[in-house]
């Protein structure tokens, strides 16, 4: 078991914009803090899709696997990367 604080990067894309949101405070509710957080809108204004960037950090690694998750159980989001 891993002890100490932990960083984790999540790259995800999604053409709800309320996964953002929803997925912004799920990270609030769990033992994690967002560190940093970016979006950019790509694709067309009429089916846009959302690249989102965050960092979180926890001395939790079941509240990072729980993020992890809950990110993947989301509707129309792709999970692209998480270092």
């Amino acid at each position: 078991k891993k002890a100490g604080i932990h960083s984790l990067s999540i790259q995800y894309s999604t053409t709800l914009y309320s996964n953002i949101k929803n997925i912004n405070e799920e990270v609030s509710r769990s033992c994690a803090h967002l560190i940093s957080y970016s979006a950019e809108q790509i694709g067309s204004t009429e089916t846009p899709t959302y690249r989102v960037n965050i960092v979180i950090r926890s001395i939790n690694i079941e509240a990072e696997s729980h993020i992890i998750n809950y990110i993947q159980q989301q509707p129309q989001v792709l999970l692209e990367k998480v270092d």
